[in-house]
């Protein structure tokens, strides 16, 4: 019987203060930066594929989520938000840094659309009531009907469909593979152990938070004012997000028409990266791939450019629609309850 063990964790996954709209518009952003500095995706076009910009039908950042915000059932800290963004555009893989974004409030028993109005123990059943319950989560062996019912963050997927939850392996557990370990572990020598850090050899192994595996060894993200090497380089640490490279030292981010090494996080706001140079991002009506090639707050719906569209507006996708709104048989519109 074929099975599949998965890891359940956002890599995720900058606002002191700001809305929620805001952050949830720079999240898969500040995802890109240590995407490609981490050999995770190579261009801002599958940078966009694998964080799905918009994320308006993920839990993160999904119109439902966004929805229990402003029913008071999530509550969203901004300060929280900021570290969360922040981490992401100077670390690899950074672990745990967004998990304190939005809390649930809901108790076991109450009413809930998505799990993350549950108090953290909880998760939202809606597979026989609508709106659904929040239900107590289940530790490992226990067989469960959806991957969001485990207290663990890791499963066992059987080819039957089946759902199994299985035990976080501490640190000096043995392991095959550094999916096998729990969040900032990696496995080495055929045991969990926390990733090396400056200066240490990496050798495929995930160096630990702060740091970046260049030419097989860890090296911290460098600061403004700091030796740097651009990422095209084999060897030197990069600069961190929102900087550039310049005569082998981090400063400003770069201007319009200046050479940028195919990241757009290195580029300066409303730039990204084109054709190795900072380009202008495109206005409503430009011509666009991806999202990344439209100005932020803007739509690309593989042809052109357009401002998102509120309740009633013509849609086909929920990206396509205001945060917090859903797409419709073609139209946007509140998310409503659906069995």
């Amino acid at each position: 019987m074929k099975r599949i063990v998965i890891a359940l964790t956002w890599g995720l996954a900058a606002c002191g203060g700001e809305p929620v709209e805001k952050y949830c518009e720079q999240l898969a952003a500040a995802e890109c930066g240590p995407a490609k500095a981490c050999g995770v995706a190579a261009s801002d076009a599958s940078c966009d594929d694998i964080t799905n910009n918009s994320r308006a039908d993920s839990p993160v950042c999904g119109a439902p989520l966004l929805e229990a915000v402003k029913k008071g059932t999530v509550r969203y800290d901004g300060n929280e938000a900021k570290k969360c963004v922040d981490a992401l555009t100077t670390q690899c893989r950074p672990v745990g840094v967004c998990d304190k974004v939005f809390t649930g409030t809901v108790a076991v028993g109450g009413a809930c659309t998505v799990s993350q109005e549950c108090e953290s123990t909880a998760w939202c059943d809606r597979s026989s009531t609508c709106p659904g319950a929040c239900t107590t989560k289940l530790g490992a062996g226990a067989k469960v009907p959806n991957v969001e019912a485990c207290s663990t963050n890791r499963v066992l997927l059987a080819s039957s469909g089946d759902i199994t939850c299985l035990a976080n392996p501490r640190e000096g557990d043995a392991c095959a593979a550094t999916p096998d370990c729990s969040s900032g572990l990696s496995c080495r020598d055929g045991r969990c152990a926390r990733g090396p850090k400056g200066g240490e050899p990496c050798d495929g192994a995930t160096c630990a938070i702060g740091f970046r595996c260049t030419a097989g060894t860890c090296l911290a993200w460098a600061k403004r004012g700091e030796a740097c090497a651009n990422e095209s380089s084999t060897a030197g640490a990069p600069c961190q997000a929102g900087l550039a490279c310049r005569d082998d030292v981090c400063g400003d981010a770069l201007r319009e028409g200046e050479s940028c090494d195919g990241n757009s996080t290195r580029c300066g706001a409303g730039l990204q990266c084109k054709s190795s140079t900072c380009t202008r991002r495109g206005e409503a009506g430009a011509s666009c791939r991806s999202l990344f090639d439209c100005d932020e707050g803007l739509w690309c719906d593989g042809a052109n450019c357009f401002a998102k569209q509120g309740v009633g507006g013509p849609c086909m996708a929920n990206g396509a629609c205001e945060l917090g709104l859903t797409c419709t048989d073609g139209t946007c519109g509140v998310p409503v309850c659906a069995p």
